[in-house]
């Protein structure tokens, strides 16, 4: 499902976008003429125009292969855009291994070319980003399935999909990348979180990377319990992030939203709603603030 509100928080439409197979992730973006590109399911895509009508979808997945499920999507300068998605490469559902996988689509959803990537048995994709001369996929990256482990992981391509870089960060534990933003001096910063660094539990981690894929810096936010990051973007030279608080000493917790500088300096921090019940999962920009969305637990039976 889709739904558009205006700038008070006021809902204007919703639209169907039919059925996920299964897979509840999905990806929205919007593109220069006033419309929306939809990621979702088994690597569908979708067009809907300024008043939520379908316009055109596609989906690139075959039933009768390994699933192959859409994450991230990003409009293209030439029209058309990318999808980031899962293939996966052996059945046994969430720990199963896969590679990530770059869709490059054309101006009615058409397929112009797929490259796969990979950097352990387990590669998941989480963010896409067009970059000067091709794109930039972030995600994680795990060797052996089912243990713990995790690294934050990103790959530069061309603009063919043709692969420049492929790295990974992370220590013994846990470090998911869940989100990218370029920065102002080409740059790039990951944000996400980490078990492997910081003060105990998971910490909001953020990584910044130059072009090359040479990190230069990465510091950690959060306190003793599990503290998580899930969205970046860029507000000038600094960065705003939002995720979950959980450990005490900024409010109640919950929904957590926080400024740093380009060099990673925290500026300030916020908190809204209860810990364990409220988080946030995507952050953007605008001229007079910033806009979350999230998620808010009713009770604690479902």
């Amino acid at each position: 499902w889709a739904a558009k509100v205006d700038k008070y928080g006021r809902f204007e439409w919703g639209t169907d976008l039919g059925p996920t197979a299964g897979f509840g992730a999905a990806a929205v973006t919007a593109t220069k003429d006033g419309h929306f590109l939809i990621a979702h399911g088994p690597l569908k895509v979708m067009q809907l125009n300024s008043e939520g009508a379908v316009l055109w979808e596609q989906t690139h997945a075959d039933p009768k292969m390994l699933p192959r499920i859409a994450f991230a999507i990003a409009p293209a300068a030439t029209g058309g855009g990318v999808m980031a998605g899962a293939a996966y490469t052996a059945a046994g559902g969430t720990t199963a291994s896969r590679d990530a996988l770059l869709l490059r689509f054309g101006h009615k959803g058409e397929a112009i070319w797929t490259q796969t990537y990979k950097k352990d048995a387990l590669t998941q994709p989480e963010d896409v980003a067009v970059v000067q001369g091709g794109y930039l996929l972030v995600g994680w990256t795990e060797g052996k399935i089912g243990t713990s482990g995790r690294d934050f992981w990103a790959v530069r391509t061309g603009d063919t999909g043709d692969e420049i870089w492929n790295k990974r960060w992370g220590g013994d534990f846990d470090d998911e990348a869940k989100a990218v933003a370029i920065a102002t001096d080409g740059g790039f910063v990951l944000a996400g979180q980490t078990q492997s660094e910081g003060a105990g539990g998971a910490d909001l981690w953020v990584v910044k990377i130059d072009a090359l894929g040479t990190k230069l810096w990465s510091r950690t936010y959060g306190g003793s319990e599990a503290d998580e990051g899930h969205d970046i973007a860029r507000v000038g030279d600094h960065f705003i992030l939002t995720g979950r608080r959980n450990s005490l000493g900024v409010g109640p917790g919950g929904l957590w939203l926080l400024e740093v500088t380009g060099g990673g300096d925290l500026l300030w921090q916020q908190t809204y709603g209860a810990a364990w019940k409220t988080q946030g999962f995507a952050v953007i920009t605008l001229p007079d603030g910033f806009a979350v969305a999230g998620s808010s637990t009713r009770n604690t039976t479902g």
